[in-house]
């Protein structure tokens, strides 16, 4: 790992992520202006030298043999997005999870993110095998691309604590501070697979746009977890009561969940037939100088019926 993590490809792709933010609030995009986007970011990442994880890695099926990577994968990597643009255009999205609004998550996580996206969603295993087994192939996956590509972290809380002041330290992560943004140090484990953990900052930025979180790496602990790396801007104010919360949560087509799931029944836990909101409590959310609420972490699912929190979304 070369000195100062946060080159200026991370930094001109953060302000861009956040001045997106603005953009988007004014200027609805269609799926094909999203998709168009897309292509150009890839596009202009791979012709600044900057690279793209790479698809094709290694031949799962002859481990010992040798791949040329930068061109496989650069080639492997254009087509998958051109192809996830042509799916998407024709109303037969590569993520059709996703409505319109909810893939627009994908451009406000970066570049990194989108990949990411694309790459643990096209790993698939025999049929049979269980969900520990799948989230290991996911790693394993996307661990090989991110090293390629040199944004893998061998334990990135030493890495990240050499070069910013922590800020705090949770359950979940740990989070540093550098200058206008905190960078979080985020585990995975409140996912199924890695392809859960990815949908999830893509519906987080969805439904909270203003405190995005843009990824910049992976990594493991010395545990060996996976550990998402990202990136938010630094909202400061102060916490909003429950009520305020409430509010909020309801302006957004939230209840408070009723049903008993995976999570406890309570006030942090809002919902509606197509999306989980947990956690959404006086510590995850902010009120800023001008009244203005945002939400800076909260974990945000596909409401799936097998949640037992009265949803109804498929995929």
């Amino acid at each position: 790992m070369v000195d100062g993590y946060l080159t200026e490809y991370h930094k001109r792709n953060s302000e861009a992520c956040i001045a997106a933010v603005e953009h988007m609030k004014k200027n609805p995009l269609s799926s094909a202006q999203v998709t168009a986007q897309m292509r150009r970011n890839h596009e202009a990442a791979l012709a600044q030298g900057n690279g793209s994880p790479h698809l094709v890695i290694y031949d799962e099926d002859k481990p010992h043999e040798q791949i040329s990577r930068d061109k496989i994968a650069a080639e492997e990597n254009i087509r998958a997005v051109n192809q996830f643009a042509i799916e998407l255009e024709n109303a037969k999205p590569t993520f059709h999870r996703f409505t319109q609004e909810e893939q627009r998550g994908l451009l406000l996580g970066g570049i990194i993110h989108e990949e990411a996206s694309i790459i643990v969603s096209r790993v698939y295993g025999p049929q049979g095998i269980t969900t520990d087994e799948l989230n290991d192939l996911q790693e394993k996956r996307l661990e090989t691309c991110a090293r390629a590509k040199g944004v893998w972290m061998s334990n990135p809380d030493d890495i990240l604590s050499d070069q910013y002041p922590i800020k705090g330290k949770g359950q979940e992560s740990t989070i540093y501070l550098d200058g206008a943004y905190v960078i979080k140090n985020q585990d995975t484990l409140q996912s199924l697979t890695l392809q859960e953990a990815f949908d999830d900052i893509t519906l987080f930025n969805a439904l909270f746009p203003g405190a995005a979180k843009q990824v910049i790496g992976y990594g493991r602990d010395n545990e060996g977890c996976f550990r998402i790396v990202y990136r938010q801007p630094f909202i400061q104010g102060r916490q909003p009561t429950d009520v305020e919360i409430e509010t909020f949560a309801k302006s957004l087509g939230l209840e408070h969940s009723k049903h008993r799931g995976d999570y406890i029944v309570g006030v942090h836990n809002f919902s509606n037939r197509n999306t989980l909101v947990h956690d959404l409590h006086g510590e995850n959310v902010i009120v800023d100088t001008i009244g203005n609420i945002h939400v800076i972490d909260a974990n945000v699912h596909l409401n799936y019926p097998e949640r037992n929190y009265g949803g109804t979304r498929k995929v």
